[in-house]
């Protein structure tokens, strides 16, 4: 199966009702060892990403540039990481 623009499409809105849906039981489960706010955060998250997709694109590569607007609290694009050394994972 080819990866489409629909196809990523459809899986951000998917993520993003799932994140709604989960919302309250990542909160309380956060809230355990955390602050909480988890589930808050990802659903802000794929709200964004599902909000940045322009209905009418087709090109895949374009889709993985849309800008979110930058909604404070809400940082998906690589520019933030873009100077930031890369660090070997720890083992």
């Amino acid at each position: 199966m080819a990866i489409t623009a629909d196809t990523l499409r459809s899986a951000a809105f998917r993520a993003r009702d799932a994140a709604a849906a989960a919302q309250d039981d990542l909160n309380a489960a956060d809230g355990k060892i955390g602050d909480g706010d988890t589930g808050v955060m990802l659903r802000r998250l794929f709200e964004a990403v599902a909000t940045a997709i322009p209905n009418e694109e087709t090109d895949v590569g374009r889709l993985f540039r849309a800008e979110t607007g930058r909604e404070p609290g809400v940082e998906i694009d690589s520019a933030h990481w873009r100077d930031q050394p890369i660090r070997p994972a720890m083992r």
